[in-house]
């Protein structure tokens, strides 16, 4: 009930207000102007002139304050969406480079199987080869591509273990979730 009341605590005290001062502004007029509905034209248009200089003031301060309140409102939703945002493009970004090192580490395994496959036909006497390639040539390609896998890997993992914790936290919400259903 207090959580209700303190996020809506500007609609009820405005809505509060306002019956406050319409009941009073309604009251004093009737006592002092001795009440009754009246069959005159100029006793409706002072009625209509008081009740304007008494509830139309306080219905436009309460404008007033709705519109700074919206505007407070707004300036709290920019700030987290921006926050949002930035969260956002870091995560693509890191994406993004998960993406390229995965494809760099697919090129190099797909270049030493080109290199193995070339040595394999060395071997069985077939020579396919360049000719400024050979064996010795070859072997120092496939390790070079092997560095260039170690490299690749390390730099992926750098990147992997959030993502990994991300995975882990909600996977064990999925698990606490389901043991909830027992």
């Amino acid at each position: 009930m207090n959580k209700l009341i303190k996020e809506n605590g500007l609609v009820i005290g405005s809505i509060s207000i306002f019956l406050v001062v319409s009941t009073f502004s309604f009251g004093s007029f009737f006592y002092k102007f001795n009440a009754g509905l009246s069959s005159e034209q100029q006793d409706w248009g002072a009625f209509g002139s008081f009740l304007s200089g008494t509830l139309g003031v306080l219905i436009a301060l309460l404008a007033v304050i709705w519109l700074i309140k919206s505007v407070q409102m707004q300036k709290k939703e920019l700030v987290h969406l921006k926050s949002e945002l930035k969260a956002t493009s870091n995560e693509q970004k890191k994406q993004t480079q998960i993406s390229a090192l995965s494809a760099l580490i697919s090129s190099s395994e797909s270049a030493i199987n080109v290199l193995e496959s070339k040595l394999v036909a060395t071997n069985s006497g077939d020579k396919h080869l360049h000719p400024m390639e050979d064996i010795m040539f070859i072997h120092d390609l496939i390790n070079e591509e092997e560095r260039k896998i170690s490299f690749y890997k390390v730099r992926l993992e750098s990147y992997l273990p959030e993502i990994y914790e991300k995975i882990n936290e909600s996977t064990k919400e999925e698990v606490w979730d389901d043991d909830e259903e027992f």
